[in-house]
This record gives structure tokens, C-alpha cells and sequence, in this order.
């Protein structure tokens, strides 16, 4: 059986090894604005391909003043 050499050392022929990267928090900025997630809906679609899901929210913002 033939050794396959790949062109970039560390990836096999199925694409990229795993890699692992730090996550960063990030703190939300104090805005007068608020928002609050009212309802969400899945929704699927039947293509050519097979089922295409797709989501649908209906939020409120506002700031309370009027």
C-alpha cells in the first residue's frame, strides 16, 4: 500500500486537526435599553434537499419611557 504524503503536516485527508482556543468573556455593555425575548418559534421548510430549519423570534426593546 502506497504512503499518501500530504501537503500540510498535521491535517489528514479528511481537513484540519482539532484545535482548541480560549474563549473571552465578554462583558455586555449598560445600555437604558431593554429587551426581552417574547416568543420563538422552529419553523422547517421541505426543499429539494430535504428539511431546511430555520428560526423565528419576536422581541421587544424598548426603554420604558414612552
Amino acid at each position: 500500500m502506497k504512503k499518501v504524503k500530504h501537503l500540510r503536516p498535521g491535517r489528514g485527508p479528511k481537513g484540519a486537526g482539532q484545535r482548541r482556543r480560549k474563549i473571552e468573556t465578554v462583558e455586555p455593555e449598560q445600555s437604558e435599553w431593554k429587551e426581552q425575548v417574547v416568543q420563538i418559534r422552529r419553523v422547517t421548510k421541505v426543499v429539494k434537499g430535504g428539511k431546511k430549519l430555520s428560526f423565528r423570534a419576536i422581541v421587544v426593546v424598548g426603554n420604558k419611557k414612552g
